[in-house]
Parts: C-alpha cells; sequence; structure tokens
C-alpha cells in the first residue's frame, strides 16, 4: 500500500469511513426519495458491480445482517414468530422473501412466474431461470 500512496493505516481507514458514510447516505436518499434506481437493478435481476463503489458500505451492513438472521433463523432461532420464506396467498400465487431457490408448497404446481420486488439484491439464478421473471425494484429494507 505504500507504493500506491498510502502511508498510515489511518488513512486506508479515512477511505473505509468514507466508502461506509457515503453507501448509508446514498442508501438514506433511496428510501427517502423512493428511489430504487440509484440501485441500478436490471431488467435481467442482476445489480452491477459498480453500484458496490456508492453503495457497497450499505450492501455490506444490510446483507450481512439478513444473511445473518437468516442463519440464525435456519438453525431455529428465529426473531420473530411465524417467521417464513413464503406464503401461499392464493391459489398458484407465493408470497415470499428473497430466496436462492424456487420454493415448492404442497399440492400447488412449480413457478413459472416471479416478481421480484428487491432492489438491494441481484435475483438468484433459480429465480431468473423461470419462464417469466419481472423485476420492480422497491426501497423496502425489511
Amino acid at each position: 500500500l505504500v507504493s500506491q500512496g498510502w502511508h498510515s493505516p489511518a488513512q486506508l481507514a479515512h477511505v473505509v469511513e468514507i466508502w461506509l458514510g457515503t453507501g448509508f447516505v446514498t442508501a438514506g436518499a433511496a428510501l427517502l426519495f423512493d428511489a430504487p434506481r440509484l440501485y441500478c437493478k436490471r431488467a435481467s435481476g442482476e445489480i452491477p458491480p459498480f453500484v458496490w463503489v456508492y453503495l457497497g458500505g450499505w450492501l455490506l451492513v444490510y446483507r450481512g445482517s439478513w444473511l445473518a438472521k437468516r442463519a440464525l433463523a435456519d438453525r431455529g432461532l428465529q426473531l420473530k414468530a411465524n417467521d417464513r420464506l413464503c406464503d401461499l396467498v392464493a391459489e398458484r400465487v407465493l408470497l415470499g422473501r428473497l430466496t436462492w431457490s424456487l420454493p415448492s408448497v404442497d399440492g400447488a404446481p412449480e413457478v413459472d412466474m416471479v416478481v421480484d420486488l428487491t432492489c438491494e439484491w441481484s435475483a438468484p439464478e433459480a429465480l431468473r431461470s423461470v419462464p417469466e421473471y419481472v423485476a420492480v425494484p422497491v426501497v423496502d429494507t425489511t
């Protein structure tokens, strides 16, 4: 790092602080102004890598806490009662949260359409591979 102009760990720490702060300010602006377009999620469900430059600090904290919550739930330590990955809300309509595989419900046909409302995550390949994938990103943070 010294050869690239970094002369002390404090300088690197300041850059990390600025990166984290920029991410939180940008995510706050997206929430305040209802602007999911700041995440640049494509119709294909992917978030381009350059978004990590200005939203990375927020994405790191947000995704880390979400993954920690899921890991706890997978081990039987749910933070909310009746917290499920998906629910059958009508015939052939599943309502759910981010998942890396397609959900299934006994007696229901296979999923053939996904409406992705997340703006903070790229859709996993399993969700994008259904016959009809539609991305309608919204800022939610739940």
